[in-house]
């Protein structure tokens, strides 16, 4: 199957890139099981490769108290056919 790269940044509501977080995927039927949940790397930004396939992602911060989600969810279908960088800009949602 044809491997896509993939650049994820993490961004506040103004637009300024977020760093040091976690970017997490995982194909979307299978949210819900932890043991297909996969990272690519820490923002801003991570890059990675992906196959084909309908994913969400999402980054989390690591603290004392273990980690925490800090963006929102984001749907992202891949085409096997593509043959362009995927970008995508994940929403920061720190409180």
């Amino acid at each position: 199957r044809t491997k896509v790269p993939l650049t994820v940044s993490l961004i506040d509501p103004q637009g300024n890139e977020q760093s040091n977080y976690e970017v997490w995927f995982a194909p979307k039927p299978l949210l819900e099981v932890a043991r297909f949940h996969r990272s690519i790397g820490l923002t801003s930004p991570a890059t990675g490769s992906i196959t084909a396939g309908n994913y969400i992602f999402w980054a989390v911060q690591h603290t004392a108290q273990g980690k925490r989600v800090v963006s929102n969810y984001r749907e992202l279908p891949i085409d096997d056919l593509a043959k362009l960088d995927t970008a995508l800009n994940l929403l920061f949602i720190k409180e």
